[in-house]
Formats: C-alpha cells, structure tokens, sequence
C-alpha cells in the first residue's frame, strides 16, 4: 500500500516560496506512487481563489497550477472554516479543490496520513 503523504499549505499564496515549493512537492511525491492529499487552511485559502492577478508582483497565477496537480492524482482540500474566516464562498473555488471539509475532517486527515510535510 502507497504512503499517504499530506501537504498542509497555510500560508498566502504570494511573497513566499512557501506555496510554489509545496506544488513542487505535490508533483515530485505523486511521481513515487505515493498517495498525495493537500490541504489548504488558514492563509493558504487564497491559493485556491479563481482568476488571480499576481502580475503587479511579476508572478504567474497560482490556481493555474492546481490542475496539474490534480492531474498528478493528489486530492486536494479546504477547509471550511478557514474560507469563511476569510470571506471567501465556494463558488470563488469549486473548480479547484476536491472537497470542502470541516475542521473534524481535517483532524482526521492529518492523524490518518503516513507524513505531513507543513508550508
């Protein structure tokens, strides 16, 4: 049976390498055979929002970067709670993530996983 490796993305999207370095791992474990989950809480939530415009900062949009990654075989989750903390609806990311869950799920996730690898 393949690890299940989590990758817990909280910070923003932008002004770190935080959340490009968590892609760059989502794609290289999903290469191993390895089972790849992300889940995306507190500030990490932005990274999820459709038609972001980064350009002011000379970056490429983040959310264009999760298809491929769910094309790589890792799900990808949110929490709930953290959306709307941050008054973000389910509509501004229904394409991008895998499902929506609520904090319980989240703990349940994290106990459940092989290794958490934190950005």
């Amino acid at each position: 049976m393949a690890k299940k490796v989590l990758i817990l993305v909280r910070k923003g999207p932008y002004g770190t390498v935080h959340t490009t370095d968590a892609f760059r791992s989502i794609s290289g474990l999903s290469v191993f055979g390895l089972q790849v989950s992300a889940l995306f809480s507190d500030d990490g939530v932005y990274t999820l929002m459709k038609n972001q415009e980064p350009s002011g900062i000379l970056m490429g949009p983040l959310d264009k970067g999760l298809k491929p990654l769910k094309d790589f075989g890792a799900k990808i989750y949110v929490t709930r709670e953290c959306l709307q903390m941050r008054g973000i609806s389910e509509e501004e990311i229904e394409d991008v993530c895998d499902r929506i869950i609520e904090r319980s799920d989240a703990v349940t996730l994290l106990r459940d996983s092989d290794v958490v690898i934190p950005y």
